[in-house]
C-alpha cells in the first residue's frame, strides 16, 4: 500500500513569520497611517534613509539582495511591503520552508508578500492552482491569508519576484 500524502498547514508558520518580522520594525512602515502617527513620522524618513542604503544592493544576485533588504530593514527598524516582505521570505527560507515565493504585484498595483506552499508549475497569475496548502504570508498587513482573497484584496495580479524549491 502506497504512503498517502498530508496537506501540510503553512498557516501557523506564515504568522510565527508575520509577528517576526512586527517584532522587528519598531518604527514602522513609512506608507501606513498608523506607523506614521506613532512614530511622528519617523518611520517614513527612516525607510527613506534605508533605501538610500539598500538601491545599492540592486547589483546582488536575488537572494543575496534580499537578505541585505531584510538586514537593513532589522537593523533600522522600519521597512514598507517591500522591506516588510524580504525579511519574512528570509526568515522562512532559514527555517527551511519551501517551496517558498516573494511575489510583487504587476503594475499599476505596488505590494510584496510572500507565498508559502505555491504547487511548482502552478499559474502564478491564477491563485486558483496554486494548491491546497498555498497560503499568503503578508507582513505588511500583519496576517496570513488564502491566496484566493489575493483579488478581492488588491485587485491587481501578482507576479514571482524570487522563488526557493525543496
Amino acid at each position: 500500500m502506497g504512503a498517502t500524502a498530508v496537506a501540510i498547514d503553512f498557516k501557523p508558520v506564515a504568522l510565527e513569520a508575520v509577528l517576526y518580522v512586527q517584532g522587528k520594525m519598531t518604527v514602522g512602515a513609512g506608507n501606513k497611517a498608523g506607523d506614521l502617527l506613532e512614530s511622528m513620522g519617523l518611520s517614513y524618513l527612516c525607510v527613506a534613509a534605508e533605501r538610500t542604503v539598500t538601491k545599492d544592493y540592486e547589483k546582488y544576485k536575488k537572494e543575496s539582495f534580499l537578505r541585505l533588504v531584510a538586514a537593513a530593514a532589522e537593523a533600522a527598524g522600519c521597512g514598507n511591503c517591500g522591506e516588510q516582505a524580504a525579511t519574512a521570505f528570509v526568515y522562512l527560507l532559514d527555517k527551511g520552508i519551501r517551496p517558498l515565493d516573494l511575489m510583487a504585484l504587476e503594475k499599476p498595483g505596488d505590494h510584496n508578500f510572500v507565498v508559502i506552499g505555491r504547487v511548482s508549475g502552478s499559474d502564478v497569475k491564477d491563485p486558483a492552482t496554486w494548491g491546497p496548502t498555498a497560503i499568503v504570508c503578508d507582513a505588511w498587513e500583519e496576517k496570513a491569508y488564502d491566496p484566493n482573497l489575493l483579488f478581492k484584496m488588491w485587485h491587481y495580479k501578482s507576479w514571482v519576484v524570487h522563488r526557493a524549491e525543496v
